[in-house]
């Protein structure tokens, strides 16, 4: 059937593009809590030190770990609306009348 094959094409791009996606927030994981002991190290560092160069650094720390946090949020968000993808296109293989058990 035309359709089913359609349907498992689609399910191996999803699958590929989910694994790829979750190594990827794996290291975006990383990224960020790196960038946040940097950022909380810059806070203290700007707060004890009261120089416009040590804020400026505070900021900027801040910054990069709030697009990392996007990006991480973005990236999550992908791979919530391809399971659901996978999901529907698993009910379509496999019609709810037809699972075991």
């Amino acid at each position: 059937m035309r359709l089913h094959g359609n349907v498992r094409k689609r399910l191996t791009e999803v699958g590929g593009e989910l694994a790829r996606l979750r190594d990827a927030l794996a290291v975006i994981d990383e990224q960020v809590a790196f960038q946040r002991g940097v950022a909380d190290d810059l806070d203290v560092r700007a707060t004890v030190a009261e120089t416009p160069l040590a804020d400026r650094e505070r900021r900027e720390a801040a910054g990069d770990l709030g697009r990392l946090e996007r990006q991480r949020a973005e990236t999550a968000g992908r791979i919530a609306t391809l399971v659901a993808e996978q999901d529907a296109l698993l009910e379509r293989l496999v019609p709810a009348g037809q699972h075991d058990g």
